[in-house]
C-alpha cells in the first residue's frame, strides 16, 4: 500500500507539509513520515511470517515501522533491551529482527528526512 490511507484518518486532515515531530532540532513532515511507513510496509510486507521484532533508537523511524507492521497486520514484538540473552531467547518466539537489531531488516532511504526549521 503506497499511501497509508488508515494511518491519514489517525492523523487527521491530510496536510502534508504539517509537521508531525521533531529530530535533532528539524521538523519531520507528515509527508516524510508516510514515505517513512510505505518504505517499511514494502519491506515488511516481503518479510517472512507474522511477529516482527522492533527496536529504533530514533523514536520517528521506530513510529513509522510500528504502523507499518500494523498495516501488513503482522504483530510487533518490542524488546526491553538488546542484550544477546534477551535477543537468543527472543529469536525463538518471532519470524523477524527490523530496526536496529544485529541482521535486523532495514527499510530504504526515501531521501531528505527533515525539512530545516526555518522559524
Amino acid at each position: 500500500m503506497s499511501e497509508p490511507g488508515r494511518l491519514a484518518g489517525l492523523l487527521g486532515a491530510p496536510m502534508t507539509d504539517r509537521v508531525l515531530a521533531w529530530r535533532r532540532g528539524d521538523a519531520v513532515t507528515v509527508a516524510h513520515f508516510y514515505a517513512r511507513v510505505a518504505a517499511w510496509q514494502v519491506v515488511l510486507a516481503a518479510a517472512p511470517g507474522a511477529r516482527v521484532a522492533l527496536h529504533f533508537d530514533d523514536a520517528c523511524e521506530f513510529a513509522a515501522a510500528l504502523f507499518a507492521t500494523w498495516h501488513c497486520g503482522k504483530q510487533a514484538w518490542l524488546p526491553g533491551d538488546t542484550l544477546p540473552a534477551t535477543l537468543d531467547r527472543l529469536s525463538a518466539s518471532v519470524d523477524a529482527f527490523a530496526g536496529d537489531l544485529p541482521g535486523g531488516l532495514q527499510a530504504p532511504d526515501t531521501g531528505p528526512s527533515v525539512v530545516p526549521d526555518t522559524a
